[in-house]
């Protein structure tokens, strides 16, 4: 995961999460649920890591890695997500993300999340009900 390229300068937010991603996902594994989906020569292309509460899970981070970013995969990951939290009875998936990161904006918008700028106005908050 040492490899795991997913940082834009333009995309602040994302430098934060390939940080994560490549130096402390391994540690958080004792308290969130992660799903990687992995190219056919076992490069890690995307990761979506979770935190679950009974009645809200919130989306810690959500990245794909550049040579795979626009094919589908990070909407792919998010409907995993969303349907994990539906089966096990969930009301609501949240996540935080940069204002900056367009495409991950539009995704949200395009699952029904509700939308609401942080008090920094930096980032946006995301709520979908399920």
């Amino acid at each position: 995961m040492a490899s795991f390229a997913c940082g834009s300068r333009d995309q602040p937010g994302s430098l934060k999460v390939e940080e994560i991603i490549r130096n402390e996902l391994v540690e958080v594994l004792d308290f969130y649920r992660a799903v990687g989906a992995w190219s056919d020569t076992g490069k890690l292309c995307g990761v979506v890591v979770w935190d679950e509460e009974p009645e809200t899970w919130r989306i810690a981070a959500l990245a794909v890695s550049f040579r795979f970013q626009r094919q589908g995969l990070a909407k792919q990951l998010k409907q995993f997500v969303l349907d994990c939290a539906r089966d096990a009875g969930v009301k609501q998936v949240g996540s935080t993300v940069h204002g900056d990161n367009r495409p991950m904006v539009a995704l949200n918008r395009a699952f029904g999340a509700d939308m609401c700028a942080d008090s920094s106005g930096e980032y946006v908050d995301c709520t979908i009900t399920l």
